[in-house]
């Protein structure tokens, strides 16, 4: 498990080289929790938004 500054989620989605090669490869192999784990964070959010629209 890793968990990742706001900074480095966006330098990693975005390709910025202030990314190390080292980091890169640690994101990327643990790509698939990473993912399940920013959709379990905006589940919340994402109830509350259908509330508020419906």
């Amino acid at each position: 498990m890793i968990v990742l500054d706001t900074h480095i989620w966006i330098w990693w989605v975005h390709g910025d080289p202030k990314l190390s090669q080292t980091a890169i490869a640690a994101i990327q192999s643990h790509e698939s929790e990473l993912y399940r784990s920013l959709k379990y964070l905006t589940k919340p959010l994402r109830i509350e938004i259908k509330l508020l629209v419906c």
